[in-house]
């Protein structure tokens, strides 16, 4: 099937009190001509609530924008058993699996054995991670998994969140030196950044030029020339 301006390519689940249960079967396939594709939701379009359990399948499908699988739009996903999700992509070929718009999430309703890709409108940032599943009893290592390898799913309390592999680390600290007055945050746009270092000592100042920042309060015991 094929919506070239439209939302769900195998499965339209209007919003409201439209449900629709998969307990087997696929929608996709492998051989040529398998695949569903639409705008949105190239597999399944969630509007209302779509649960999937048992050995069902969802591969090989793809959307032009987003949810080569299963886009959740609105509504109620839920996931158990062997549910697979897998092996779908954008209009790019980049794997697309279930997209979850801001502030939507999968309900785990169930032990899963299956497979379910991930990704996210939002993405997580530092110490900041988006939630992506609810119901969550296990660990579920290996059954959920980012679409994007920049990503990990991980456990937080009775959620499975997508995270930063690993913790932004600071470079530096900068700061603009022009000698104007700015009003306004990131008003800033053509200056060039300055990098200063960082002075952790409490009864010294620098003895070296450059530019520096202090971390601790400084005494001083006697009188401290800048050096030109």
């Amino acid at each position: 099937n094929k919506q070239d301006d439209g939302a769900g390519g195998g499965v339209y689940i209007v919003k409201g009190s439209t449900s629709f249960t998969m307990t087997g079967g696929t929608i996709g396939g492998t051989n040529d001509g398998d695949a569903n594709k639409a705008t949105y939701g190239g597999g399944v379009y969630v509007g209302g609530t779509f649960a999937m359990s048992g050995s069902a399948s969802i591969i090989k499908n793809e959307a032009t924008e987003s949810g080569g699988g299963v886009y959740v739009g609105g509504g109620k996903f839920t996931v158990s058993g062997a549910a697979r999700v897998t092996g779908n992509t954008n209009k790019n070929k980049i794997a697309n699996n279930v997209y979850l718009p801001d502030n939507r999430s999968i309900t785990i309703s169930g032990a899963l054995t299956g497979e379910i890709g991930v990704t996210t409108e939002s993405k997580p940032k530092d110490s900041k991670s988006i939630d992506i599943a609810t119901g969550v009893t296990a660990g579920y290592s290996g059954k959920f998994s980012s679409d994007d390898s920049t990503y990990v799913v991980k456990r937080e309390d009775n959620k499975l969140v997508l995270a930063t592999t690993t913790p932004t680390t600071p470079t530096g600290h900068t700061h603009y030196l022009c000698g104007k007055t700015h009003k306004e945050v990131g008003d800033h746009k053509i200056d060039t950044q300055i990098t200063f270092t960082k002075w952790e000592g409490e009864d010294s100042l620098p003895d070296s030029t450059g530019n520096w920042y202090l971390t601790k309060d400084v005494t001083l015991s006697s009188t401290w020339t800048p050096v030109s």
